[in-house]
């Protein structure tokens, strides 16, 4: 049902939350408050959500195709299977949601998501291949079942204490923090950590065939029971990393390696 601005405030200020089913279709909704608001199903195509206040909302299934949400807050929200395509999100708040899509439907494919706050937040399914989430804190978050990550900006990124259960080949991860990550039992075929600050992160049972981790910081990290095969660890101190029952195949080893064995 289609509805305007003005009848959707009005509503809301008079206790109403369930809207779901709506259609907002280029209305300008920036600089408002609608909290706890349920958009369940909706339609919010070049919506303008600039500056506004979503906080615990409901916004599955919803359509956001080309909105603006910039400086957005969504913390706490449910933003399961979702479409975004071509919003923009430049330090829009996402700080304990809950994404998830079933097979990378819920996309930020060649999004913009510099400085956003996704620290917290649960991903599941979630495509973000050519975006741009540089400066953005992931800090604390899951990741789980196949993210995407083939071309990504995560420069000065903070992923750090998150947890990878998650099929991500090709994920561009360098000069990215990734200190206490877990990653254990993740495919990370052909992921790139160059220059990563990977301290104190868990690769165990990990598949990091053709992996590049040149250049970066790994003290303290464990690789027990990797797969090694083909990944690149060339001007790496690998002092304080354990290798336990590792398979090694053509693995091009850092300074330090033989005795770590």
């Amino acid at each position: 049902m289609r509805i305007t601005r003005q009848e959707l405030l009005e509503r809301f200020q008079n206790g109403e939350r369930d809207f779901s089913g709506s259609m907002l279709d280029d209305c300008d909704l920036s600089n408002v408050n609608l909290a706890e608001i349920n958009l369940e199903s909706s339609s919010l195509v070049n919506v303008n959500l600039t500056n506004s206040n979503l906080s615990k909302s409901n916004l599955r299934y919803a359509n956001l195709m080309g909105a603006d949400l910039t400086s957005t807050n969504l913390q706490s929200s449910h933003l399961i299977l979702m479409n975004w395509q071509n919003a923009i999100f430049a330090q829009t708040d996402f700080s304990g949601s809950i994404l998830r899509g079933e097979f990378l439907d819920l996309t930020f494919h060649r999004s913009n998501l510099y400085m956003c706050n996704m620290s917290g937040s649960i991903f599941t399914n979630v495509k973000f291949e050519f975006s741009n989430l540089a400066g953005c804190d992931l800090n604390e978050s899951d990741f789980n079942g196949f993210i995407d990550m083939k071309n990504i900006d995560a420069r000065k990124a903070n992923f750090s204490y998150s947890k990878f259960r998650a099929c991500i080949h090709d994920g561009n991860f360098r000069q990215t923090n990734l200190s206490e990550v877990d990653f254990s039992n993740s495919d990370l075929t052909s992921c790139d950590f160059y220059m990563a600050d990977l301290d104190g992160s868990n690769f165990f049972n990990a598949d990091l065939t053709n992996a590049n981790f040149s250049g970066s910081s790994v003290f303290r990290s464990n690789f027990d029971n990797a797969i090694l095969m083909d990944t690149n660890f060339s001007s790496v101190d690998l002092m304080g990393v354990s290798f336990k029952r590792s398979l090694f195949v053509n693995t091009i080893k850092g300074i330090d390696f033989n005795q770590r064995m």
